[in-house]
């Protein structure tokens, strides 16, 4: 069942950098938003096998990660760090999630929280 979901949401992601490479965010954003939906029934963290975790996690956690950089760049700035946050809570270091919710964090104040995420971004990924 998990692998239909993954495919599913795979062929969302694929359609909506589509169309984020056409320019049109909100279209984009909609569609990694159906891809992440795909597993708003999933309760995986609590039963899946480490296996059906890492293949859940393979599908979506890029989704969240490409829905936080639409929501950032359409100036939805809470949006982005709720979603940057999904995949950091899965993969601490991740550069890319951690410098999109600093800036989001930026963005809407929250200075510490920002200067924290961009700091051990840095770190990670010196050269990005």
């Amino acid at each position: 069942e998990q692998r239909a979901r993954c495919e599913e949401a795979r062929a969302l992601k694929e359609q909506g950098n589509a169309v984020y490479r056409q320019g049109d965010l909100v279209r984009a954003a909609r569609l990694y938003e159906q891809g992440v939906f795909k597993f708003a029934d999933w309760y995986g963290d609590e039963f899946a096998s480490e296996e059906e975790r890492a293949l859940v996690n393979e599908s979506k956690l890029p989704l969240h990660l490409n829905l936080a950089v639409c929501s950032f760049r359409l100036g939805n700035h809470a949006h982005a760090a709720a979603h940057a946050s999904q995949v950091i809570q899965h993969e601490p270091h991740n550069a890319k999630a951690l410098y999109m919710r600093g800036a989001s964090r930026t963005a809407l104040g929250d200075i510490d929280g920002a200067l924290a995420d961009l700091e051990l971004a840095g770190e990670l990924a010196p050269t990005d």
